[in-house]
């Protein structure tokens, strides 16, 4: 089965898209398939369940439900979209684009910092998709915006992941 391509600056919607694309691929009579797969009501559970560990910027709230892309998806799929939720929302925070959180663009770095360590990043991602994050989080330590800003419109945009620029200016590619 032909696996979709990862485009390095589109991670976010990796998020969404691969969790199908990989549970095509694990058919067959293996014991571990049902591992591999989980329903929607599992993975929105678990989107919903690990928000309280993530902390989002003032202004900024997780939308209700993650996108239901009508398939079957990775086990942990609901974890991997809140933790990649909450990195554009620091993202955002950082490029000062969230009003209630201008101000905290320091803090923004500090959260930032911590993405490498979550499933979002170790296990979601691709050594491609891992060098353009970390070229985005050194860029923002640096205080070089422009390139975190370019980062942040390739990957934090579309209805769902746009939300995470706050209540008062979603986008909305």
């Amino acid at each position: 089965m032909r696996r979709p391509a990862r485009r390095a600056q589109s991670l976010m919607a990796l998020a969404l898209i691969a969790p199908a694309a990989v549970a095509g691929c694990t058919s067959g009579g293996s014991s571990d398939t049902a591992a591999l797969v989980a329903d929607y009501a599992t993975v929105d559970d678990q989107y919903r369940q690990i928000q309280t560990g993530l902390s989002l910027p003032k202004g900024v709230s997780y939308p209700a439900h993650m996108p239901d892309s009508g398939g079957r998806y990775v086990t942990g799929a609901g974890t991997v979209t809140a933790q990649n939720y909450w990195f554009c929302a620091w993202l955002w925070t950082y490029l000062g684009e969230i009003p209630a959180a201008r101000g905290q663009s320091r803090q923004a770095v500090q959260q930032l910092l911590k993405y490498p360590r979550m499933d979002a990043y170790t296990n979601g991602l691709d050594a491609k998709g891992r060098g353009s994050v970390d070229a985005a989080i050194q860029a923002a330590g640096q205080g070089t915006t422009p390139n975190v800003r370019t980062f942040a419109r390739t990957s934090c945009g579309g209805p769902f992941y746009g939300q995470a620029h706050g209540a008062a200016s979603v986008q909305t590619d």
